[in-house]
Formats: C-alpha cells, structure tokens, sequence
C-alpha cells in the first residue's frame, strides 16, 4: 500500500500520543481503524475512528477521520474536521500545521454552488440542508440533487459539480397551490312538487288539447277567409265544423290542465 511518508509519521504519532489516554474500547477502535486504514480499507477504518471518537471524544482522532473522509472524496466534510484538528490544543502542533494545510487544499478541491431567486426559501443539497436564498454553498464533485423549499412547495433539479468550477442556479418560485373553494350546501325548499297519476293524466291531455287547438283554429281561420272571399253554405258548414272542434279541443286543454292542478293539491303521487 502506497502512502506518503509525513501521512505515516502523523497517523503514528496521533496513536502513540492519544491511545494510552483513552478508554480500553475507543483504544480498541483507534487500534482497529490504524489496521484498516493500512489495510486500504477507508470505510472500515473511517468507521472505526468515528466510533472511538464517540465513545472517548478526542479531537486527535479527527485528524484520522478527515484523512479517511479525504481518501474518499469527500472533501467538504474533510475540510471541515481539518479544521476542528487544526484549532485543538489535543492535537501535536505539528499535525495541527498539517491539518490547516490539507484543510485548504481540500477546500479547493470543492465547487462553489450559488443560488438565486426565490428569497426565504431553505436550500438542501442532498437532503441535507445549508442555506437560506439568495446564498452560496461549497460541495463536493460529482452529482447532487438540489432543493429549495418554502410554504409547503419545493423546487429540485440535479446538477453535476467539477472541482474548482463555479455553478449559479436560478431557482424559480413555484406556483402556489390553489385551494378549492368548498361546494355550496344544497338547500332544498320545503316543498317538492311530485306528480302522480292524475297529474300525469292531465300533462297528456293539456299537450294533446293544446297541439290540436293550434292546428284546428289555423285551419278555421283559413276557411273563414275563404268563406268571405266566396260565401257558400258549405264552406259555412265546414267553416262552423272546424269551429266547434276548436272549441273542443280547447276544452280538453283546459281540462287537462285542472287535472294537473288538482293532482298538485291532492298529491297522488305522494
């Protein structure tokens, strides 16, 4: 396994310093994470350092674990634990230059994400969040998916990052949702009308009246013209005929139509 000569020196120096001083399991863990750190076993190793930093906090270890978080590529999160090496009186002043150092070319190693549009609304990259827009964010290469949210509403899109390079996104505001109004309540009157037999009876009688007393009284107005252009008694008689058929069929009309009425009072359809 190849790594530099000074990356061998601190990872020594940090064991010899710090693992007498901590508790027989974090030591085991600190142990365990030299091992497979030596072995290329980042993720092994950066999960043991981690779990012995949890259960005796030292910042020494994080020198270990922004090392693993470095071999990874994950340089924003390695930057950052540098950092917290790099300003603890725990660590050797030696490893504490290192730490600043490599906290700096680790951050050079990020792109610098910045967004505009939509003020207010909290911007997560990953899931994760980090700012409120309009802002700017440091992240790692590689793909991401980033999101803005306000009110209940989201914006997403997914961006591919280089190291070094600068993106701006334009996030747009989403619409607001549109509430439906609730429907009226139905108020139905007190009084319903129904028709029953009678009515029914009646509705016939009164259209069938009706059609006929249009038709009857066209055609004896029609005669009656003829009647007094040429006066005759059969023209008088047929003439008198369709007129009393009118009459007849208007009767039915009428009828029809107090059948219906007296259906509405006496309800026979209730």
């Amino acid at each position: 396994m190849i790594r530099t000569l000074l990356v061998a020196c601190l990872l020594a120096l940090l064991a010899s310093t710090r693992a007498s001083a901590q508790a027989p399991s974090a030591a085991e863990e600190f142990q365990r994470g030299l091992e497979a750190f030596e072995q290329d076993r980042i993720e092994a190793a950066l999960a043991h350092f981690r779990s012995a930093l949890e259960l005796d906090p030292r910042d020494a270890v994080r020198f270990n674990i922004a090392l693993c978080l470095e071999q990874l590529g994950q340089h924003r999160e390695a930057a950052e634990e540098y950092e917290r090496a790099a300003s603890s009186d725990e660590v050797p002043e030696e490893a504490r230059r290192l730490a600043a150092a490599q906290a700096e070319v680790n951050r050079a190693r990020l792109a610098e994400l910045r967004a505009t549009g939509w003020p207010g609304a909290r911007l997560s990259v990953d899931g994760h969040a980090r700012c409120t827009l309009p802002c700017a964010t440091r992240e790692d290469p590689g793909a991401h998916e980033i999101a803005a949210t306000l009110d209940g509403r989201t914006w997403s899109e997914s961006v591919q990052l280089r190291a070094g390079e600068r993106v701006i996104l334009s996030v747009v505001e989403p619409p607001a949702r549109v509430v439906a109004a609730p429907a009226e309540p139905v108020v139905e009157s007190g009084w319903t009308p129904a028709i029953g037999w009678l009515g029914g009876l009646g509705i016939s009688l009164g259209l069938a009246g009706t059609g006929a007393t249009i038709g009857l009284g066209w055609h004896a107005e029609s005669l009656h013209a003829q009647y007094v252009l040429a006066p005759s008694l059969d023209g008088a008689r047929e003439g008198s005929a369709f007129r009393d058929a009118t009459n007849v069929s208007l009767s039915i009309a009428i009828a029809g139509a107090a059948l219906f009425l007296l259906d509405l009072i006496v309800g026979t359809g209730r």
